[in-house]
């Protein structure tokens, strides 16, 4: 059962040409998915590409800490991070 939590804005960097790297306000969709959570950006699939940013990011909490459902090594796990900050800060619970 997919439950919409939340909707969120934080930076994220995209890479323009020349390797200039600039921050974007991305909004994400922050989702209960059964045992998970899923932030899904609000960008049209091209954004996406430009921002190289998977439709969707899962994570689970493991001691009140996301962890990405992709591993340790997941390229997008700042935007998790970041996400899962913003919420404590609004006081908004994930549990």
């Amino acid at each position: 059962m997919n439950q919409k939590i939340t909707t969120v804005e934080i930076l994220v960097p995209y890479k323009q040409s020349g390797g200039v790297i600039r921050q974007h306000n991305v909004a994400f969709d922050v989702c209960k998915e059964d045992d998970h959570y899923s932030l899904k950006p609000c960008l049209s699939e091209s954004e996406r590409q430009v921002a190289n940013i998977p439709h969707e990011l899962k994570f689970t909490l493991q001691n009140g800490q996301p962890v990405s459902l992709r591993g340790k090594m997941d390229g997008n796990f700042h935007i998790i991070r970041d996400v899962v900050a913003l919420l404590k800060e609004q006081e908004i619970s994930l549990d």
